[in-house]
């Protein structure tokens, strides 16, 4: 099993005096993905979300607007001389994007989170990313949704495709420093709810789902907070949280380090303690 590390350069409102700035925040994630590579990473992982809520748009559309936009970005990667008609865009007169990637086309990969959105990624041959909670809100369990989709694609004609999943990830000595960390991640995710949408009431149909997530998350306390979540405690325990990870067929874990207002400094620290201690016993 392979690792990657992860950002979502949080910083939204609620840290206050602790919001970063965004001019030094990105030459610090820059420097994080540096020594991500120099410490044997597989991949980095940048969203772009631009340092405020999550950058949650659109909605009412954003199911039909998803679906459209990620099949209109094959074409332009597959087709010289293409057009379009969809929904939302149009591309009436042949268009070719260059330069011509490589083909057939980069790698992508779907954060799935809903099952529209499962069944969308595997029909179309592209690669899985889920969160364990989602997963298991979804599935049942992390294993069950990596089964179900890996077979969804064999049936669309796909048997190659991936499935990866992101954990959030402290290394703790103690049970003092674990509930740190779980502290921290609440904090992180306690800040980007004004994102999502509360209402069961006026909450389109198609993300229902976050309505029970907000639920949770504004009564949920640091201790509730476990292996769907994060990854954390001593060696051994974060070894075993992974292990059954790639038992369940994960090809990849992206984990994200800076969370919470974490320090630069803590952060590189906790990379080089991952790569040091927890790598090495999934090494090919």
């Amino acid at each position: 099993m392979h690792f990657g590390s992860f950002t979502l350069t949080d910083t939204p409102p609620v840290y206050g005096t602790g919001c970063r700035n965004p001019q030094q925040f990105l030459r610090e994630v820059l420097a994080e993905a540096l020594l991500a590579e120099a410490l044997g990473f597989n991949s980095v992982w940048v969203p772009e979300h631009h340092f405020g809520l999550c950058g949650c748009l659109s909605f009412d559309e954003s199911r039909a607007r998803f679906d459209e936009e990620m099949q209109l970005v094959r074409t332009a990667w597959t087709e010289a001389g293409f057009t379009f008609a969809g929904t939302f865009h149009q591309v009436r007169e042949p268009l070719t994007v260059l330069p011509r990637p490589v083909p057939p086309h980069p790698p992508i990969y779907v954060a799935c989170f809903s099952r529209p959105t499962v069944e969308m990624a595997a029909r179309s041959g592209f690669n899985a990313i889920f969160a364990p909670f989602a997963a298991t809100m979804m599935f049942g369990s992390l294993l069950e949704a990596a089964a179900q989709c890996k077979a969804l694609a064999r049936e669309a004609g796909y048997p190659h495709s991936k499935v990866m999943c992101s954990y959030f990830f402290c290394l703790a000595d103690s049970a003092a420093e674990t509930l740190r960390a779980k502290e921290r991640l609440l904090y992180y995710l306690q800040g980007i709810l004004p994102a999502f949408l509360d209402d069961r009431r006026t909450v389109p149909p198609h993300i229902a789902y976050f309505v029970a997530i907000v639920e949770r998350l504004r009564a949920m306390q640091p201790h509730d907070l476990g292996e769907r979540s994060i990854v954390t405690g001593n060696l051994e325990q974060c070894l075993a949280t992974l292990k059954c990870v790639e038992a369940a067929g994960i090809e990849e874990v992206i984990l994200y380090f800076n969370f919470g207002a974490y320090t630069h400094t803590n952060t590189r620290h906790m990379m080089e303690c991952f790569a040091g201690e927890v790598m090495p016993h999934f090494a090919a």
